[in-house]
């Protein structure tokens, strides 16, 4: 039975084509061919994209199971550190106030920053 639907498609197609390429003028039978082989010059193409894509896929998911975990840096506190011997060090001495300096601006005491913000 596939046959015969076979054949019977294949003289279908082979008839069209015989009657349109009687009727059609040159110019439209050009037309018609260059887009039949441009179709057919793609097919080849598509598929290679395709097979390419799938590989690149496919080592994409082979990578995603070997990463290493992330890793976590905890930096220590305050504590106390000790000397080479174990003896402890001196306890921090804490700093001053910081203070900031503008490069290029003038020397203004923060008394006349507020003064010009409408501060007290």
């Amino acid at each position: 039975m596939k046959k015969w639907l076979i054949i019977g498609f294949l003289l279908f197609v082979v008839t069209l084509a015989a009657v349109a390429g009687f009727r059609l003028s040159r110019d439209s039978l050009a037309v018609i061919m260059g887009v039949v082989f441009g179709v057919a010059a793609s097919i080849p193409t598509s598929l290679l994209i395709i097979s390419l894509t799938r590989r690149s896929e496919a080592r994409q998911d082979n990578n995603l199971h070997y990463t290493y975990p992330p890793v976590i840096i905890v930096n220590p506190g305050n504590e106390r550190h000790s000397l080479p011997m174990g003896y402890p060090q001196p306890p921090m001495i804490e700093s001053g106030p910081r203070q900031f300096r503008i490069i290029g601006a003038e020397e203004k005491s923060w008394e006349d920053v507020f003064s010009d913000w409408g501060g007290d």
